[in-house]
């Protein structure tokens, strides 16, 4: 069953180069390259939402840089606006299906998540949130070979991420 899902991961559409680029600048400031030795344009990783790109800083740290793809946030919100309309209208004509649960509360509970997923500057927070529970845990609950990449906040803002490469078995491997 892993592999099944690794192959689904490492099949997802990735943007085209030219694209990734026109991201890069509509979403990163002037001189987000200047931080750059170099940018590999062509993905090594990618799913529905976006996609991770390697990358090295000018003092040769190996980083990856995580984008969010533009348009899956608007094509999102348009499927979502469309089930919550046939949802109703299920409703309409089959009252008794209100007995059985909240399916408009259900689909807006998972447009809220997604939105928040969309928004990188959440896994700063929760990336942040973990290791302060690490730290006030390690006492209790060793685990040192549990490492949490660098992220340079700076660089980073809510559509694009910027962190360490840590090298690591994949489900592949």
């Amino acid at each position: 069953r892993c592999i099944q899902l690794q192959e689904l991961y490492s099949r997802a559409p990735t943007i085209p180069e030219e694209n990734f680029e026109k991201l890069l600048n509509e979403f990163t400031p002037k001189d987000f390259r200047s931080n750059f030795k170099n940018i590999d344009s062509k993905p090594f990783a990618a799913a529905s939402i976006g996609q991770i790109h390697r990358a090295e800083l000018l003092d040769g740290t190996k980083v990856v840089i995580k984008i969010i793809k533009s348009d899956f946030e608007k094509s999102f919100r348009k499927d979502v606006k469309r089930m919550k309309r046939w949802v109703r209208m299920g409703l309409f004509f089959n009252p008794r299906l209100k007995k059985v649960g909240n399916p408009i509360g259900l689909l807006e509970h998972i447009e809220d998540y997604t939105l928040r997923e969309l928004n990188l500057l959440n896994e700063i927070k929760g990336k942040e949130r973990l290791q302060s529970l690490a730290e006030q845990y390690k006492g209790k609950f060793p685990m040192p070979k549990l490492k949490f990449p660098k992220i340079w906040k700076e660089l980073s803002n809510e559509h694009v991420l910027v962190v360490e490469e840590i090298e690591a078995p994949t489900l592949e491997s």
